[in-house]
């Protein structure tokens, strides 16, 4: 079943729509995260939150930019990606309960 989903994932037209996704939130959330690591240097919670967004969208460049090389990066590089994306899902979840409470 991965095998396939490999195989989908890395075949080109998905992965030029992908990169157009990429590209399209890189546009539109890289500012916050930039804002977030600028402001978080006062609030470590809005850190947190801007270093998580910043590892999600290098970890997309980084899975999306390699395609069928992705599977032959060692193990450790593998889950080094696999780590940063799952810290910028982590991080959009969180968002709401890292922002403070007043700007609502």
């Amino acid at each position: 079943m991965f095998s396939r989903i490999a195989s989908l994932i890395n075949s080109k037209p998905v992965r030029l729509a992908l990169a157009a996704i990429w590209v399209g939130c890189a546009l539109l959330l890289g500012p916050f995260v930039v804002v977030l690591l600028v402001v978080g240097l006062q609030e470590p919670r809005l850190l947190a939150l801007g270093l998580g967004g910043a590892a999600g969208l290098l970890g997309a460049f980084f899975r999306i930019g390699a395609g069928p090389r992705f599977f032959l990066l060692t193990k450790w590089e593998r889950g080094g990606v696999a780590i940063c994306i799952a810290g910028g899902i982590a991080a959009a979840f969180l968002a709401t309960f890292a922002l403070p409470g007043n700007i609502y």
